[in-house]
C-alpha cells in the first residue's frame, strides 16, 4: 500500500505540472458551434426573404391583383374627385414597375383626361433612404380637355371634393423625388370657353381658346426640401388654333430657397428663336399663392 500511494503520488505531481499556465484547454463545442450557427441563419433568412420576395412578385402580376389594383384606384380618384374613372388593362409588378392603358377621367359633361398608355417604372430600395426614385414616368397621347360652357364654370374649377373635416396641418417634407425621364409623347391640350361668342384669332395665343396637338415632352427633374432642378429636353407642339406653334424648349431650372435661375434656356418657333439666362431674387414658384392660375396673369 505505501507503494502504491507513492506511485499515485508522483502521477498526480506530473498531471499538474503539464497543466501548467502554457498549457492551452481546448474551446468548448458551444464555442465552436456559433459562428457556424450565425452563419447558418443568415443563409436561411436570406432564403426565406428570397422566397417571400418572390411569392409577392408573383402575386402581383396576377390577373386577380390587377383586377384589386384597378378597383382601389378608381375608388381612391372617385373619392377625392367629382368625377367618374376607368382604367383598362394594368401590367407589370410591385417591384420593377406598371404598365396601365386606357385611362379615363370624366363628368357629367364629358372628358377631362384620357391616356392611352401610363408607363411608370422605379427603385423601391430607394424608398429605405426617404427617396422616391422614379427611372421612368411616360404618358403616351394624353389627352386634357379644360371647357367652359354658357351657364356654368370651368370644368376643373369644382374637380376635387371638399373635405370640411380635413386635417390641415402637416409637417416638412423631407423626402427626396427624382424623376430621371420624364416623358409625355404625342399628346394634346384643349383649353375652350364655348360661352365666348366670335372668331378665333389665328395670329396670337387665346388662353381662353387653346388647341394643342403633338405635344412631346421629355424632362428629368429633383424636388427635396422646397429645391428644385429640371433639365428640359425637349417640349414642342402644334397649334390647331392658330400660327403660332412651338418647335422646341430647352434648357435647365434650377430653385433653390428664394432664388430661382434659368440657364441656356433655348425657345425655337417657326418664325423666330433665341436664347437667355435669368436670375431671380426673392422669387419661388414652388411658393406660389393659394388660388394662383397662370391663366390669370
Amino acid at each position: 500500500p505505501g507503494r502504491s500511494a507513492t506511485t499515485y503520488e508522483q502521477v498526480e505531481r506530473r498531471m499538474k505540472q503539464d497543466s501548467g499556465p502554457d498549457t492551452v484547454s481546448p474551446q468548448s463545442p458551444k464555442k465552436r458551434r456559433l459562428p457556424l450557427r450565425i452563419v447558418r441563419w443568415l443563409g436561411i433568412s436570406f432564403i426565406v426573404l428570397f422566397v417571400f420576395a418572390l411569392a409577392i412578385l408573383g402575386f402581383t402580376e396576377t390577373g386577380f391583383f390587377h383586377s384589386l389594383l384597378r378597383d382601389e384606384l378608381t375608388s381612391q380618384i372617385e373619392s377625392a374627385m367629382d368625377v367618374d374613372a376607368d382604367i383598362g388593362e394594368i401590367n407589370g409588378n410591385i417591384f420593377t414597375g406598371w404598365r396601365f392603358d386606357d385611362i379615363a377621367i370624366r363628368d357629367e359633361h364629358g372628358p377631362i383626361l384620357e391616356v392611352s398608355s401610363l408607363v411608370i417604372r422605379y427603385n423601391p430600395l430607394q424608398l429605405l433612404w426617404k427617396t422616391v426614385s422614379v427611372s421612368e414616368l411616360s404618358l403616351i397621347q394624353p389627352r386634357i380637355f379644360i371647357t367652359k360652357a354658357e351657364g356654368r364654370p370651368w370644368n376643373i374649377d369644382n374637380l376635387f371634393k371638399s373635405k370640411t373635416d380635413k386635417d390641415t396641418t402637416s409637417g416638412s417634407f423631407d423626402w427626396v423625388i427624382d424623376v430621371q425621364n420624364l416623358r409625355l409623347i404625342d399628346g394634346s391640350f384643349i383649353r375652350f370657353d364655348s360661352s365666348l361668342a366670335g372668331p378665333v384669332s389665328s395670329s396670337r395665343i387665346d388662353v381662353s381658346h387653346l388647341a394643342f396637338d403633338k405635344i412631346n415632352l421629355a424632362l428629368s427633374a429633383v424636388y427635396a426640401a422646397e429645391e428644385a432642378h429640371v433639365s428640359i429636353f425637349q417640349f414642342r407642339f402644334q397649334n390647331e388654333l392658330g400660327e403660332v406653334s412651338l418647335e422646341n424648349i430647352s434648357g435647365d431650372v434650377d430653385i433653390s430657397g428664394s432664388e430661382t435661375s434659368v440657364n441656356t434656356f433655348s425657345v425655337a418657333t417657326a418664325r423666330s428663336s433665341f436664347q437667355f439666362d435669368i436670375l431671380a431674387h426673392d422669387f419661388n414658384p414652388l411658393n406660389l399663392p393659394d388660388g394662383f392660375d397662370i391663366f390669370d396673369m
